[in-house]
């Protein structure tokens, strides 16, 4: 959790190096834009959120480059028939990350955050894809401004990254990694099929606490149950899977890794078309806990115990003839005693939902 007082000298540092970067370009342009710079503050940590994301303006006050809305305002859109709504709280400044070795783009790590609301995605979809999301940034004049790969998340301030996979009904607290150059204009979310939403640069000092609310997104869905060796069909780059699961079982993470990890083991057959190789889709299956999407990152948990027993990874590569004996392994870091996961969701090429499967916790590994 970030220190409110370290929180508030860093953010003092930023405002300044954001004042300067205005009043440097402030007499450049014919519409000087002005830059809202926050004052200190004298409270002494993040508020609660008790207030739902503020509701949208209307199609005309989605702001300009010449006129960008104040921070605070709502937006709201629909993209490739995801409906999102929410609330833009601002600019925070972040930590760069030591990446010794590597060119990084000059300027200051910041992270655009806000609240935002997943209100319905189409029929047959669980979580929204890459599609699905706008361009959220900051713009200098008319130019996008570099996207960092060497600034520190809010993770541990219970913020999440925007593309984030949640289900329809969620809402929670978004970060979006940006980096502060000379010439910042606004901020800008883009969803491509409708007109973008511009916002004032406005820098916070005090982050809000996050919001993390999962909606009722299982009411209705049809979901099968584990470990009865029903077989579910699943077709990647052409060619035709067979897909049993057993269920999950609980695994230590690897030491040192906050949360709990669960494995979830199965059988596979691969299509036996006379190809050589058959081609397994990535993170089709996913883990949901608390309405979130988990997929098997490769890392994090201790998996040796299943390679023992005879199960291998899923991997995008398998050969044909026999069956697959798979496993993955799910880290779920904000996971409780307790509190198990509520669903497994196996998706296609595309995203689409192939099956949706109610958990059965197992005590033990079974053989394959």
């Amino acid at each position: 959790m970030t220190n409110p007082h370290r929180f508030r000298a860093k953010i003092t540092v930023f405002a300044l190096v954001m004042a300067s970067i205005v009043s440097a370009c402030s007499g450049s342009s014919a519409n000087p834009t002005t830059t809202t710079i926050a004052g200190e503050t004298t409270t002494s940590g993040p508020v609660p959120s008790t207030t739902p994301p503020a509701s949208a303006p209307d199609a005309s006050g989605r702001g300009s480059l010449g006129s960008p809305l104040a921070v605070g305002n709502g937006f709201s859109y629909t993209i490739g028939g995801a409906s999102w709504r929410g609330q833009l709280h601002g600019l925070v400044a972040t930590d760069p990350i030591d990446v010794t070795g590597m060119t990084v783009p000059e300027g200051q790590c910041a992270a655009v955050v806000g609240e935002v609301t997943l209100d319905e995605l189409p029929d047959g979809y669980l979580t929204p894809d890459f599609g699905q999301l706008p361009f959220v940034g900051l713009l200098a004049d008319v130019n996008v401004l570099a996207r960092p790969s060497h600034c520190a998340g809010l993770e541990g301030d219970g913020y999440l990254p925007f593309g984030s996979a949640v289900a329809p009904g969620t809402t929670f607290s978004f970060y979006v990694p940006v980096l502060i150059s000379e010439g910042v204009s606004a901020i800008v979310i883009d969803p491509t099929t409708e007109p973008a939403y511009f916002y004032e640069p406005t820098v916070i000092t005090d982050l809000p606490a996050a919001t993390y609310v999962a909606g009722d997104y299982l009411a209705g869905l049809e979901v099968m149950e584990m470990g009865t060796g029903e077989t579910v069909s699943a077709t990647y780059m052409g060619q035709t899977w067979e897909v049993a699961v057993t269920g999950l079982v609980e695994i230590d993470p690897d030491p040192g890794e906050p949360g709990r990890c669960f494995a979830l083991i199965g059988t596979m057959v691969p299509p036996n078309d006379g190809e050589e190789f058959a081609y397994w889709e990535f993170e089709s299956f996913g883990v949901m806990y608390d309405g979130r999407r988990h997929a098997d990152l490769g890392s994090s948990c201790d998996t040796s115990a299943l390679q023992d027993a005879g199960y291998t990874r899923t991997s995008f590569e398998v050969p044909t003839g026999a069956p697959h004996a798979f496993f993955e392994a799910y880290l779920i870091r904000d996971a409780r005693d307790g509190r198990d996961p509520e669903a497994v969701h196996l998706a296609g090429e595309h995203g689409e939902t192939v099956a949706l499967f109610t958990p059965t916790i197992l005590a033990s590994i079974p053989t394959p």
